[in-house]
């Protein structure tokens, strides 16, 4: 019974991941800058989904944050950023017509992206994407 609890503990997926690839790009843009340690990943209101990702560096996980490493970069989410962004992981994606960081969400989430990528929202609030 206890090897068939530590599977399945095993088998969880993490509250929210990061890429090798998005770590060392997080990693890149901070070499030099004293003060910020942390990207920092938030909602806010807007965009043509309902919500848009608000990316940006912190110095420190303020009260109620998650924090979340690989490979020796940091990632903090607020406590409402991770409840809609539950088991996403962020990527990096670089490639011959743009490179960004991108937020993957899991298939069976209520979430939804837009095809823009800079907007999310969830199923009772699908919006239409206007870029």
């Amino acid at each position: 019974m206890l090897s068939s609890i530590i599977r399945s503990f095993a088998k969880a997926r993490p509250a929210f991941d990061i890429t090798p690839a998005a770590a060392k790009q997080i990693k890149k843009l901070l070499i030099g800058d004293c003060e910020n340690r942390m990207m920092r990943i938030g909602l806010k209101a807007g965009g043509c989904s309902g919500f848009q990702y608000d990316f940006s560096f912190d110095s420190h996980a303020r009260k109620g944050d998650s924090l979340f490493k690989k490979d020796g970069a940091q990632v903090v989410l607020d406590e409402k950023s991770l409840f809609y962004l539950r088991h996403s992981t962020l990527d990096f994606v670089d490639d011959k017509f743009s490179s960004a960081f991108k937020v993957v969400l899991p298939q069976d989430t209520t979430m939804h992206s837009c095809s823009c990528g800079r907007s999310v929202g969830t199923d009772n609030n699908p919006g239409a994407c206007l870029h």
